[in-house]
């Protein structure tokens, strides 16, 4: 009869609603609540006539849509006596997009060149703009992950400066990073449970030189923000499930023995 017991238990809706609600809370992810999100891009070209400036930035509250943008900037310059026409120029662009609160990905890329200038010269380019900026806060304790893979194409790469911010609710910056151009990695950071964070992936790429330069960066981002399983709610699983399990070992037929 024990046995007909134990059979019928472990094959019961309720017995796997309990293994799951004592297995889940060291399972579940992260409960994240989005504060707001923007994507603000700027270039600037300066050939010592006049340095333009584009500016475009877009935003988003709570809703998570995709957001992207771009900017891009040129200044000129005559050279050999006035018979020509040389070209600075300055482009940026990026998008954001989310599989869920608690995960997204942000691309990233950037475009720096300068034409024949006059000997005399020290042309410039650059980016300088916030990026992109999400902000969100944690209901548990919480990992942040940051995965990068940036590729480089041109003469200069010290020039391009992709940077990383972890900051608190108050704009307080809480970590940051100079990304490798080129290079992949990860990076991880604890959330504490309850605060506002945000983070900030910005380009402040900019080079002045007097030759002429080609240079290209193109940069993937992904982060995801993951739980912290405490130490008291897995042993309390363990505690659960234990009583369970030797209740249906117990349970369980023996294995007959042959007679010789």
């Amino acid at each position: 009869m024990r046995t007909i017991i134990a059979n019928r238990v472990s094959k019961s809706p309720f017995f796997f609603a309990i293994i799951a609600s004592s297995v889940l809370p060291c399972c579940a992810f992260a409960g994240v609540t989005p504060v707001s999100a923007t994507l603000s891009l700027d270039a600037t070209a300066n050939a010592g006539n006049n340095p333009p400036t584009d500016f475009h930035s877009v935003s988003d509250g709570t809703t998570l849509n995709p957001l992207s943008t771009s900017a891009f900037a040129q200044d000129y310059q005559l050279i050999n006596g006035g018979s020509q026409i040389s070209y600075d120029s300055a482009k940026t662009s990026a998008s954001a997009s989310w599989s869920s609160a608690s995960s997204g990905h942000i691309t990233l890329n950037t475009e720096l060149s300068s034409g024949q200038m006059d000997s005399q010269s020290v042309t410039g380019v650059g980016t300088g703009s916030q990026g992109f900026i999400y902000s969100f806060i944690t209901d548990a304790a919480s990992t942040l992950t940051l995965s990068y893979n940036i590729t480089f194409s041109g003469e200069y790469s010290y020039g391009l400066h992709p940077l990383f911010y972890l900051e608190n609710g108050s704009g307080g910056v809480i970590s940051w990073t100079s990304l490798p151009v080129p290079g992949s990695g990860t990076l991880s950071y604890p959330l504490q449970a309850g605060q506002e964070y945000a983070i900030q992936l910005a380009d402040n790429s900019n080079l002045y030189q007097f030759s002429t330069f080609d240079s290209a960066m193109s940069g993937t981002y992904s982060y995801q923000i993951a739980p912290v399983p405490e130490p008291t709610t897995c042993a309390l699983m363990v505690v659960s499930i234990l009583p369970l399990l030797f209740s249906i070992r117990r349970g369980q037929p023996r294995p007959a023995t042959r007679k010789s």
